[in-house]
């Protein structure tokens, strides 16, 4: 799809487009459909966007926010935008179950060494370990996304059993206000709406939980379909090429990065800044991607015996 100059769908990101030559604004640029949660992890294509380097390959990126990482994947399989970011574990389970979806660049790495999300519950909650939350209510993003992935693999790891778990879907940024009001026991929640929640007061670390699946893995990742792809192998190239150049930066700038963050996400800068820095990854490497595969087969959120390597496009 055409269109003719720089459409900003992040507010204030787009305002230093403004600045460009006449030349600049009047070039015709091929727009590209984005969507995702509010989560730190796509600060690649944000700073793709602040720093212009999207409108100079051009591309148009106009990004659309979803609830969860199972929306985008619905999103994308139905042709309503071009490329999701999501959550790895529901990419590859919707691969693994036949839905044509293709990995087209990198998101967010998860590292035990400076977790980006965790499990939280009530300052005067008496849960310690997983065995203590045994029947209990877990709020996640989607039912099989990372933050349910992550609840069981800790629960089981502590003590308790995961099959005995009750979950309530509920975006991350309502999954503080519902540990407060009790509606749920604990909840699993990714960056920047964990460090606001943490911050708050509100809510306690109870255990950063995606620990449990691996010290280190890719946990989400850009995709689009395989129609998309086929059809468009330049645009997604270059795309990609944007996404990774963005990434390397934005690991490097992190200052820079906090008030981009907190634009599109809404949390204050000084809760971004207390948490652990959200790094992104700059290549598809399948040693981040194996990790979370085999736990993904193990809970069966993935057909067991799938290979992400096939998903991966070149």
């Amino acid at each position: 799809m055409k269109r003719a100059g720089f459409v900003a769908s992040i507010g204030a990101i787009g305002g230093a487009a403004a600045l460009l030559p006449v030349a600049a604004r009047a070039q015709t640029l091929t727009q590209i459909t984005v969507a995702s949660a509010p989560n730190d992890d796509l600060i690649a294509l944000l700073w793709g966007i602040e720093s212009g380097a999207f409108r100079k390959a051009g591309l148009d990126i106009v990004i659309q926010k979803a609830s969860s990482g199972s929306a985008v994947a619905a999103a994308v399989a139905g042709n309503a935008v071009d490329i999701g970011k999501s959550s790895l574990v529901s990419i590859l389970a919707g691969r693994s179950k036949g839905f044509p979806y293709v990995l087209v660049a990198p998101a967010g790495i998860y590292s035990g060494d400076g977790p980006t999300s965790g499990l939280v519950v009530a300052p005067n909650s008496t849960l310690k370990t997983g065995k203590d939350c045994n029947g209990k209510i877990m709020g996640v993003g989607a039912l099989n996304d990372l933050t349910a992935l992550g609840t069981m693999a800790w629960v089981d790891a502590t003590g308790g059993d995961s099959k005995t778990l009750r979950y309530v879907e509920i975006p991350a940024s309502a999954m503080a206000a519902a540990v407060e009001a009790g509606r749920i026991d604990g909840g699993t929640m990714p960056n920047p709406q964990f460090g606001q929640a943490i911050a708050s007061g509100k809510v306690r670390l109870l255990a950063n939980a995606n620990t449990a699946i691996a010290r280190r893995f890719l946990q989400a990742a850009y995709f689009a379909t395989t129609d998309y792809v086929a059809k468009n192998k330049a645009l997604v190239a270059t795309f990609r090429r944007v996404i990774d150049e963005a990434g390397a930066y934005a690991n490097a700038h992190r200052a820079q990065m906090i008030p981009i963050i907190s634009n599109f996400t809404g949390v204050e800068p000084a809760a971004i800044l207390a948490q652990p820095q959200q790094i992104v990854a700059t290549s598809l490497d399948i040693r981040l991607i194996q990790p979370l595969a085999d736990a993904a087969m193990k809970y069966n959120i993935v057909v067991a015996g799938f290979d992400p390597r096939t998903m991966i496009d070149n």
